[in-house]
């Protein structure tokens, strides 16, 4: 650890924490796989049918898209101009 920056120390725990959401997504995936199933049975042929992500929602590596410098500059003089001015 030593002569790490706080950069690249923060570089890891995200790293160690992407790790980690991917393999708890892939082992509760074995559980929703499961209740998927059997909701699927219940409810036969009337409802819709049950996908994994209904039950834990969407993979972790499916991340939001980050934003654009220029999108975030757009956001920006939106806000200006609802709050009337500079800021």
């Amino acid at each position: 650890m030593d002569g790490l920056t706080v950069r690249e120390l923060n570089d890891i725990l995200n790293s160690l924490t992407d790790f980690i959401s991917i393999r708890d997504y892939k082992e509760w995936s074995k559980f929703a796989f499961l209740a998927a199933t059997m909701a699927n049975l219940l409810a036969g042929k009337k409802g819709k049918a049950y996908e994994i992500e209904d039950f834990i929602g969407p993979p972790p590596w499916e991340k939001k898209k980050q934003k654009t410098k220029e999108e975030m500059r757009e956001e920006l003089e939106e806000l200006k101009k609802k709050l009337g001015g500079d800021v």
